[in-house]
């Protein structure tokens, strides 16, 4: 199974406009190196390029694997001017390293399937996925999608409380997916909806629970059927959405813990292209030491701005925003 961005997907290399080959770090494994190492035996050039490249990068503890130090101008020393990797183009997809074969796709195990998604740090993943109005359905697919044995996630029974997790797994994504395409409510509304059910399940239904062992099983089957159930009803949504409307957040509060999320992020490690994304919003909201602000002044502006999409192209950030939630619970 896949969604149709991913079976529409086709790799746009050299024309791509922000490369998977700048800007990230790859991780090889060790058979990955060696599978590059072979392709590359008989020309003494390419392989001494290889083992500049493992010999560079940087172990990472205890994983057996190597990071690609990147070059000076952020991207990998296999990748040529013309924007393509001289592995992929002399020897072949079967000579790459499994992180870069198989990237942006990613998969899922579930025990009746292979789902295969994809991630949108690929433009052209994010281009299908969020501006296609059917890229997040899912259809079976009539060929292999993964250029390799390769799964990302796996969820499986393997005893009575994972089985309690994983059987009704379908039904309960599904009702999450059903919630966010609810066009008749704002984006903000469907967000409470999905987090409202979470709420109603999370006492008996998560990794773990042994709300579904022995007698107490059957119990907690009908429960879950009741809350799906209740989630879906169009009083409750009804009901829901007529509360938040009634809700007056209040905006300079709403903006500061956004400002501290994105400021805390940057304390992790990023590509330079996302790090100085993230320090222009908190610029924009007047947080350049990431600690004042003049919130009241950047609600205004954020609102101005919503207001202009909304006159140009009405409902189109809730429509993106609503694939994206619905994607990342594919993944």
């Amino acid at each position: 199974m896949a969604t149709r961005a991913m079976l529409r997907f086709t790799c746009t290399r050299s024309a791509c406009p922000d490369s998977c080959c700048r800007d990230f770090g790859v991780h090889f494994d060790q058979p990955s190196m060696t599978r590059m190492l072979t392709s590359t035996a008989r020309d003494p050039i390419d392989h001494e390029r290889i083992v500049r490249l493992v010999v560079l990068g940087m172990p990472l503890p205890n994983a057996g694997k190597t990071q690609v130090i990147l070059g000076q101008d952020g991207c990998c020393p296999l990748l040529e001017s013309s924007g393509d990797c001289v592995l992929h183009r002399k020897y072949g997809e079967s000579s790459l390293g499994t992180a870069c074969s198989v990237f942006p796709r990613t998969s899922l195990a579930l025990p009746d399937r292979l789902e295969v998604t994809g991630t949108l740090a690929c433009p052209e993943v994010a281009r299908l996925t969020l501006l296609s109005d059917d890229g997040v359905c899912q259809d079976a697919s009539t060929v292999p999608l993964m250029p390799r044995s390769y799964v990302g996630k796996a969820l499986d029974a393997q005893d009575d409380v994972s089985d309690a997790y994983v059987a009704p797994f379908h039904k309960v994504r599904s009702t999450l997916i059903d919630l966010f395409r609810r066009q008749e409510f704002p984006l903000s509304s469907r967000l409470v909806f999905a987090a409202h059910f979470a709420a109603q399940v999370d006492d008996f239904f998560r990794r773990g629970t042994e709300a579904f062992t022995g007698s107490k099983r059957q119990f907690a089957q009908q429960r879950l059927a009741k809350e799906i159930s209740a989630a879906t009803s169009a009083s409750s949504l009804a009901e829901l959405h007529g509360e938040l409307q009634g809700l007056a957040a209040p905006s300079d509060a709403v903006l500061s813990a956004v400002g501290t999320l994105l400021t805390e992020r940057l304390r992790l490690p990023h590509p330079p292209r996302f790090s100085n994304l993230v320090t222009s919003v908190i610029a924009s909201l007047g947080r350049g030491d990431g600690l004042s602000a003049d919130l009241p002044e950047a609600a205004l502006i954020l609102e101005r701005q919503r207001a202009h999409l909304e006159l140009h192209w009405p409902g189109l950030t809730d429509r993106i925003l609503s694939r994206y939630c619905q994607h990342y619970l594919l993944r």
